[in-house]
């Protein structure tokens, strides 16, 4: 059974003595993205866990940092991120347009991209090719970062994950670009319905490293993330991050067929 590591709120202690720094406001997308952050409802507030809170939280305490953690809608997130109320995000690839806002931390994990469909309007008989997945509708979530298959792909996006997949079971969407394996541990624990879940492995785009961020408008942002990134460092050596993945079931792909976009 896979181990549960939750955090609803953190205030760090020493000696007796709550630590004088302010906690470190943490952001992360409305939408659950297990097994890696995703949370369970408490009377009060949301309770956190998952791979990426586990190891941010070990790092943090590590570091004497109090934090707090908050869901909001991902373009929410890059807004206050850019001026104020997001110190840090979890769970964020590194882009260009990212970078004038935010610094990252070496990756902490890497998944690939998938496309996902609903089994009832798919077959082996009518499966699309490499020469004709463009003339399907392919959908994704707003403001994700999709990368090189936004040079590749015509993706109509939409609010929300469950959005999509309620596209999807009602055929007005025929795939849905995605990470396989944060959507199948989704549905299982009940935080996505979709019943009929079918996937193709991209088999010529490369892994997508995902990130912790600190933000630049954060005070001393740039010895936080220096900090990060030595835990991080060390935490790895020690064998640390490798159980915290087992622990969380952290596994790799979850489709059995594969498509290649080409150029």
């Amino acid at each position: 059974m896979r181990a549960k590591a939750y955090v609803s709120l953190v205030a760090l202690v020493v000696s007796g003595s709550a630590i004088a720094s302010p906690a470190l406001s943490i952001c992360v997308d409305e939408n659950p993205w297990p097994p890696y952050t995703y949370w369970e409802k408490s009377a009060q507030e949301p309770i956190f866990g998952g791979y990426t809170v586990s190891l941010a939280s070990m790092i943090l305490t590590r570091l004497k940092q109090p934090y707090h953690i908050e869901r909001l809608p991902w373009s929410e997130v890059h807004a206050r991120a850019k001026n104020t109320g997001c110190d840090m995000i979890l769970d964020i690839s590194a882009t260009f347009e990212r970078q004038q806002y935010l610094y990252f931390t070496q990756p902490i994990y890497q998944l690939y991209y998938s496309l996902v469909y609903n089994k009832q309007a798919f077959g082996s008989s009518n499966m699309p090719s490499s020469k004709n997945i463009t003339n399907y509708k392919i959908c994704g979530v707003d403001r994700y970062n999709y990368g090189v298959l936004n040079k590749k792909l015509d993706i109509i996006r939409e609010p929300s994950i469950q959005i999509v997949l309620n596209k999807l079971k009602n055929k007005q969407c025929d795939f849905f670009a995605v990470e396989a394996p944060v959507l199948q541990y989704g549905i299982r624990m009940g935080l996505y319905q979709f019943n009929e879940m079918g996937c193709l492995n991209l088999d010529d785009v490369t892994k997508k490293s995902y990130r912790l961020a600190v933000a630049k408008q954060y005070p001393e942002a740039i010895h936080l993330i220096k900090k990060i990134n030595a835990q991080l460092y060390q935490l790895r050596k020690e064998g640390e991050i490798a159980k915290i993945a087992q622990s969380h079931g952290v596994s790799g792909d979850v489709c059995q067929g594969q498509i290649t976009l080409g150029q």
